[in-house]
């Protein structure tokens, strides 16, 4: 090492004994520099600037930290590619550019073909002999960026893209930078590698800029919220099907083939078929809870109503098989009635307009009484019609007017409903109903395990210093929860629908608009956050009697009749998921009601396109305005005279009840029109909610 430090001056130079210790160092870092080589400082510097990506990042995965192999066997998996897939052929964003940019530097270096003889022969590696070492330095460096390009949300619109995203690529190209004495080709005077990098750096650096902008923040929190509300309903949805299920095992069979369950895959039509949940009183519940809440997704079956709702043109066969109900359902009539034909148990054919047909299976009387089939073809009748009724009270249609032939099994004479009955009584009603029926001791077919059939009363104890002993009964509780869970889900659809119209188009004066609305009518924290609550609070009462019961039979060496492990351990993870994401969504709403004031939401609130319009009065509950919006400072929203007599004053927007039902968006008063030849008139403030529409 002296040696090699003498070398490095003109002549040698004597030095002291502090002095030659630290020469030493540093000449000992330089040769180790340069005996590492191309392809190793690449590894390095990818490793230091981008692990927190490296899940992000295949190529990344593949290289090793600590460089100790052959060039060739680390690269010898790492393939080149130089076609420009379909996402970023008609894309104008900036890592499209980038992609593009370096496909044509690889398609000239010829990266996607083994290295030639002449490339060999001047490969001048450290390390090894013609192994190439910077031809797959450099690419290597492109496949990083390409591999980015490819998995990054902000592959075709930038505004998608987190600045926290290119900070690290950004780093790493900057570091690599300064070891262009390595990438400089004095032999290929065709090798615009450091070109391409550079161009590469300005880009990203165009990006980060744009991408760090406040308001795209705004936007990106609101998607955030809207994203990990749909993940709490899926949770929910979960937590709702499987705490008291006793058809595990069906469910099992389907999450396996199908996969995860959610509202997406609910929303399909046939997944009903060959089921025994959904024929059970808990299955039919949970249909309608989904049907009340968004009747165009999913859609309603047999209820005969074809002028509120198009209902799904599917055909059911209802099934009683050795005292087990079922369900199947079946796209055409022909098809339907041909299985109906083929029958050899008590079944019904129900169609989009409501029952059809119904046979048993004994020919003769005397057969039919040895089968009891009298008996099990009206409680099929009764399941089917309970069915109907849900379907019809979830679409706010009153029950069937028509008495069927049960009636007398029922003792319930036909009665016509009250016209002026809301629609909202008709769901609680035919909800209430389910749960007379489980308490008088109907518990066959209840889709509930065991343990939580019949009519058991419960008590517990509320509170932590001020306690509270309440009691109730589980039909009531576990009939709540499918009840809690349809009302999120309807605030979840009434609210979010409207955000993802302010924002669809990616602005982030939309995003601005759309947070001065929910703040103005306290949607978020009142109306969404109290849906939340019912539902958590419904879930862990439940999930507290739940787990006594669990525990139990652990302690004993039994198992729950009707559950399996692997749902228990879903639905467990669902109910915790639920827990924090209702505290992500209240949190990310918090932090941006502090980095945004209501001057600048009211000023943008005004800036808003016509066909953000109608989503902006959705979430403010008014109706949406016909007439243009005027620009500057002009008054555009005149007050109702009745809050003005109530002293309201317009910066003070009244909030919307909490304890009301989740569709509560009540529509505000009048929205007065300007009249013919009439200019708006000027406002000293442009801050309140009066400045909105008029």
């Amino acid at each position: 090492l002296r040696a090699c430090a003498c070398r490095a001056f003109s002549k040698p130079v004597p030095l002291s004994k502090t002095g030659r210790n630290g020469l030493n160092g540093c000449v000992l870092s330089l040769a180790m520099e340069q005996r590492e080589s191309d392809l190793a400082v690449v590894c390095r510097l990818a490793h230091e600037h981008l692990s927190d990506g490296a899940t992000r990042n295949d190529i990344l995965r593949r290289l090793p930290r600590d460089f100790r192999s052959g060039v060739d066997e680390i690269v010898k998996d790492i393939h080149t590619s130089i076609e420009v897939p379909p996402l970023f052929t008609t894309s104008g964003g900036t890592l499209s550019f980038v992609f593009k940019k370096l496909i044509t530097y690889q398609t000239q270096q010829n990266h996607h073909q083994p290295p030639g003889r002449l490339q060999r022969f001047t490969s001048f590696s450290a390390r090894e002999a013609n192994s190439c070492d910077n031809f797959h330095a450099k690419r290597v460096v492109c496949e990083l960026l390409k591999t980015w390009a490819c998995c990054s949300q902000g592959a075709v619109n930038d505004e998608s893209i987190l600045p926290e995203e290119v900070d690290p690529y950004l780093n790493f190209l900057r570091h690599l930078m300064y070891y262009h004495d390595r990438w400089s080709s004095k032999l290929w005077g065709s090798d615009a590698f450091l070109e391409v990098m550079v161009q590469t750096i300005r880009k990203l650096e165009s990006l980060k800029r744009d991408t760090s902008d406040a308001r795209q923040k705004y936007l990106r929190v609101l998607e955030h919220i809207s994203d990990a509300s749909s993940e709490l309903l899926d949770h929910a949805l979960r937590v709702t099907i499987l705490l008291v299920s006793d058809q595990h095992a069906e469910l099992e069979q389907l999450v396996a083939k199908e996969g995860p369950m959610t509202l997406k895959f609910l929303a399909q039509p046939y997944h009903r078929h060959n089921s025994q949940f959904w024929s059970t009183d808990l299955g039919q519940v949970l249909h309608a809870a989904l049907v009340r809440s968004d009747p165009q997704r999913f859609k309603p079956t047999g209820t005969g109503d074809t002028e509120t709702v198009t209902a799904a043109r599917i055909w059911t066969l209802w099934t009683d098989e050795l005292r087990t109900p079922k369900r199947y359902e079946y796209s055409s009539p022909e098809e339907a009635r041909q299985v109906f034909e083929q029958c050899r148990c008590c079944t019904i054919l129900v169609g989009p307009e409501g029952k059809i047909q119904e046979k048993s299976f004994a020919a003769g009387q005397m057969l039919a009484k040895v089968l009891q089939e009298d008996s099990t073809l009206r409680e099929l009748n009764r399941r089917v019609d309970q069915h109907i009724a849900l379907q019809r009270a979830a679409l706010g249609l009153p029950p069937p007017v028509q008495v069927t032939a049960i009636e007398a099994f029922l003792e319930e004479p036909g009665t016509v409903a009250a016209e002026n009955v809301e629609a909202e009584t008709y769901w609680h009603d035919a909800v209430q109903k389910v749960r007379d029926a489980w308490m008088a001791g109907q518990i066959e077919a209840t889709g509930v395990a065991e343990l939580f059939r019949g009519g058991k009363k419960v008590k517990w104890v509320e509170g932590v210093f001020e306690k509270e002993s309440k009691s109730s009964d589980f039909p009531t509780i576990i009939l709540d929860l499918s009840k809690a869970f349809s009302d999120l889900l309807c605030c979840h659809k009434e609210v979010m629908s409207a955000v993802r119209g302010m924002i669809s188009e990616g602005g982030s004066k939309e995003a601005l608009a759309a947070i001065y609305a929910l703040r103005q009518r306290s949607t978020i924290t009142g109306q969404l956050d109290g849906c939340m609550q019912r539902f958590m609070a419904s879930a862990n009462l439940l999930h507290g009697f739940y787990e006594h019961l669990f525990f139990e039979s652990l302690e004993t060496n039994k198992k729950l009749k009707g559950q399996t492990a692997p749902m228990q351990r879903l639905y467990f993870e669902s109910i915790h998921a639920c827990s924090k994401l209702r505290d992500d969504i209240l949190t990310q709403w918090h932090k941006l009601g502090l980095q945004v004031t209501d001057d600048n939401l009211a000023e943008e609130a005004k800036r808003i396109d016509m066909t953000e319009k109608a989503a902006f009065c959705k979430l403010m509950g008014m109706p949406s305005p016909t007439l243009a919006i005027t620009g500057g400072s002009g008054q555009l929203l005149q007050l109702p005279d009745a809050e003005k007599q109530a002293g309201t004053s317009p910066t003070q927007s009244p909030r919307s009840d909490t304890q009301g039902g989740p569709t509560a968006f009540a529509p505000r008063p009048r929205v007065e029109e300007l009249k013919a030849g009439e200019s708006p008139k000027e406002s000293d403030s442009g801050d309140d909610l009066a400045e909105v529409f008029r």
